[in-house]
């Protein structure tokens, strides 16, 4: 008797899933959380993770997915597809990341929903191996969310979080490369490919519509590259080869330099040898080290910005670490407990299983020399601290993460009520003098809170108090840019393409009185100085919108306006670079000379002046300075104006299709008011109504109305004195 098995079955039991994910029982759901927060971010920057332990629930802003193509997506029998044979340095290695997801729900009976282009799908897994995306409801948002629960398994969002704290920095923009693949590697890709030797051609990096041309021209046209032998399979790859150039390893991209951490990188190559073949693969890569000092020491290996299954060992010996396993065995000469992270960008990283395990071997002295160079900066570093800020404020800080836990608990009532950034600093302050009789200043506070939330992300129910101001035109609308109005605010669509940032409040009214927001499309953001974060935080949210946005910003002429600029051009502590344009309007010192504006001198300072400043400016702010006020209201709007008119684009005009669909809904509305006007006078609607009215208040007795209000509001304090008065007639007409 002879039994056979399926490959895909192996995905729908805990025992056999395993063998797949390459991770233990108690890992799946780690790991479950990971591969969707891959896949979000390989559609978009802009991912959201939401975890509670019991479920787990990410969503990302791109285009969606299809409805026909929902339930074959989150199918365990569904093929490897291609596309997934395809080598970038990006997250994925086998493509099999959503098996193991909707495996892992079959295993442990748990639910998987997915809701994309207005609707929610619950995803049921059949016995076939296929699954049905039914319909359960409606989803407002755009983007696609997938929510997950394991039946009883608690899920570990630790790796998900991971991998969206460190996608950022450079990635890789081309496509995949010949030089990546050996003659046996390129074969399976020919037999996998469901086109033309035209179309496969045109897959790879320096291979355009006319190389990929002349390339095709090897072969017959419209040749299928199913029906390619091993032999023709490798003269096309040299074809490939013949028309593009190795890519280099500083094009794969990095997470680059942190704030607060020793950086080392270093680049190198290896190659993966034919068997049979004439064409060898040669694969670049770069390795990123990170060092930290920590409590306790540790170590992550991250692939392409994710994390790996598996890390190497990290143990203590003397005066220095050993970091081993996965086919490296290396040394940092450092007695300090360390956090150290690496990270391999490369197109290829050999596994040694099918759970994608890493061999680093032959990478391991391009690891080495990426660490020894972050060790040696790490060491630099903390001699610059103790020199410069001295040993109580490295006291400080370990005091303030020692007691941070307790200091939130107790500021938020144990999670009871937000809370601010000031109030949890005097919360922590007593820990600090009372252990050290120190004085622990807000600014270091807010520095090592900085830093804790950029490793371990934003601290649950904290909020920053407002700083300035945001005006949307045409709505006449303006909010207090804190991080309670920032959460909530959402860009309305089609009604601004230009932001102007301001530093000075004052201003506001002057251009709402010549209506330059609205003429311009354009809103108007200010934060009283420097760019407080949650205006950095709203300029990360409305650069992630689909829509067009330019950023402009004006100043004062002087060292420190020059620097406000700058914060929101580079990379801060908290939110990383900004994802779009800034254009810096000045005022700057050639402009003021020019316009006769009166100015002031100042004390030469050691402060300094914005980079985007030639020397010779730099060097008239160190004694000068010219205040946007010196300008009188004409001269700022024309000076504005003169301003936009050469930098800024047009007034929002949008696609042809939104026309329409306005025009549409305009007549629509328009058509509905008149109609039902029109009905209601032929019916005397009015005079109708108030004669039920009147019938109705004949039979109420309103005597008691200030009691029953009173007694309302007694039960419930947060409610207005006209609601119970609303709730009181509503009764009544319902019940005649």
């Amino acid at each position: 008797m002879e039994f056979t098995k399926q490959e895909w079955t192996l995905f729908r039991s805990m025992d056999t899933l395993t063998q797949k994910s390459g991770v233990s029982k108690v890992d799946i759901p780690k790991l479950v959380a990971k591969e969707l927060v891959d896949n979000a971010l390989d559609i978009s920057d802009n991912v959201h993770i939401e975890c509670d332990g019991n479920a787990f629930q990410v969503w990302n802003d791109g285009d969606g997915i299809p409805e026909d193509k929902i339930a074959e997506l989150f199918s365990i029998n569904r093929p490897l597809v291609s596309s997934k044979l395809i080598k970038l340095p990006t997250r994925g290695a086998l493509g099999n990341g959503l098996r193991v997801v909707v495996g892992a729900v079959i295993a442990t009976g748990g639910k998987l929903f997915v809701s994309t282009n207005g609707y929610k799908y619950e995803i049921e897994p059949q016995p076939d191996g296929t699954s049905i995306a039914t319909s359960v409801g409606e989803f407002q948002r755009s983007g696609t969310m997938v929510e997950i629960s394991l039946g009883q398994y608690q899920i570990d969002d630790s790796w998900a979080r991971d991998a969206a704290f460190y996608n950022r920095g450079e990635k890789y923009k081309g496509k995949t490369s010949g030089y990546w693949y050996n003659s046996e590697i390129f074969y399976e890709i020919a037999q996998a490919y469901d086109g033309t030797v035209y179309d496969l051609v045109t897959v790879f990096d320096g291979c355009t519509g006319t190389k990929a041309g002349k390339v095709a021209k090897l072969f017959e046209k419209n040749r299928k590259t199913k029906d390619l032998t091993f032999d023709e399979s490798q003269h096309l790859l040299a074809g490939i080869r013949n028309y593009s150039k190795p890519v280099k390893s500083t094009r794969l991209g990095t997470i680059g330099e942190m704030v607060d951490t020793a950086y080392g990188i270093a680049q190198g190559e290896f190659d993966i040898p034919s068997s049979k073949g004439g064409h060898d693969a040669s694969v670049p890569f770069s390795v990123e080290v990170f060092i930290k000092e920590s409590t306790y020491s540790g170590i992550e290996l991250l692939i392409n910005k994710s994390p790996a299954i598996k890390s190497p060992h990290l143990f203590h010996e003397k005066n220095k670490k050993n970091i081993y396993g996965l086919g490296i065995d290396l040394y940092a000469a450092c007695s300090d407990e360390l956090d150290l992270t690496i990270n391999v960008n490369s197109p290829v990283v050999p596994i040694t299983s099918d759970g994608k395990e890493p061999d680093l071997s032959k990478m391991k002295e391009t690891i080495d020399e990426a660490l020894q160079k972050a060790v040696r900066k790490y060491k630099s570093q903390m001699k610059k601290e103790m020199s410069f800020e001295g040993k109580a404020s490295v006291t400080q800080k370990k005091i303030v993460l020692d007691h941070l836990e307790e200091a939130v608990a107790k500021a938020s009532g144990n999670g009871v009520i937000r809370f601010s950034q000031r109030q949890l600093y005097y919360v922590v302050r007593p820990f600090v003098m009372d252990e050290i009789q120190e004085e622990l200043t807000y600014k270091y506070f807010s520095d090592i809170l900085t830093a804790y939330e950029r490793k371990n992300g934003d601290i649950k129910g904290i909020y920053r108090d407002s700083r300035g101001s945001l005006y949307t035109p045409h709505t006449g609308e303006t909010i207090p840019m804190g991080t309670f109005s920032v959460e909530q605010y959402r860009r309305p669509e089609y009604m601004f393409n230009k932001i102007l940032y301001i530093e000075k409040e004052g201003i506001f009214e002057i251009l709402n009185d010549v209506k330059f927001p609205e003429r311009y499309d354009c809103a108007l953001i200010t934060s009283k100085g420097y760019a407080s974060r949650a205006i950095k935080d709203l300029l990360d949210l409305l650069g992630e919108t689909d829509e067009e946005l330019e950023v402009y910003c004006i100043h004062d002429c002087d060292k420190a306006g020059t620097m406000i600029y700058q914060t929101l051009v580079e990379e801060t502590k908290s939110r990383g670079a900004r994802k779009i344009k800034v254009i810096d309007l000045g005022l700057n010192p050639d402009e003021v000379l020019a316009m006769g504006l009166e100015v002031e001198t100042v004390k030469k300072t050691d402060g300094k002046s914005g980079d985007s400043l030639d020397q010779e400016s730099k060097k008239w702010l160190q004694t000068h300075r010219v205040e946007l006020n010196a300008m009188t209201s004409l001269q700022l709007v024309d000076w504005l104006e003169r301003k936009f008119q050469e930098y800024a684009g047009g007034k929002i005009v949008p696609e042809e299709d939104v026309l329409r669909s306005t025009l549409h809904s305009n007549l629509h509305r328009f058509a509905e008011t008149k109609i039902r006007d029109e009905i209601l006078a032929k019916n005397q609607y009015e005079s109708k109504v108030n004669d039920y009215v009147q019938e109705l208040a004949g039979k109420i007795n309103t005597d008691a109305l200030e009691m029953m209000v009173q007694n309302h509001l007694i039960e419930k304090p947060a409610d207005r004195w006209s609601v119970p008065l609303k709730a009181m007639a509503e009764e009544i007409v319902l019940s005649h």
